[in-house]
């Protein structure tokens, strides 16, 4: 598993996601955006990220279940 200085930002509204991410970006940090928590989910099964930011309502799977899968 490789570990990389990242944070996830897992939220279905694309406007939202941006607008984190944007500001995270502006700040200095790496960001990589996803619309769901399966997607979240495959990529952790070969890459960490240093933070998560979660949104609970998922379209996929609720944000509460992707934290007990983890």
């Amino acid at each position: 598993m490789r570990n990389s200085q990242w944070i996830a930002i897992v939220e279905d509204e694309p406007d939202v996601s941006h607008l984190i991410s944007y500001h995270l970006e502006k700040s200095g940090f790496k960001t990589r955006e996803f619309r769901g928590g399966k997607p979240l989910l495959e990529t952790l099964s070969f890459e960490t990220p240093s933070l998560i930011i979660l949104d609970l309502m998922l379209p996929d799977i609720d944000g509460l279940e992707v934290c007990k899968k983890n």
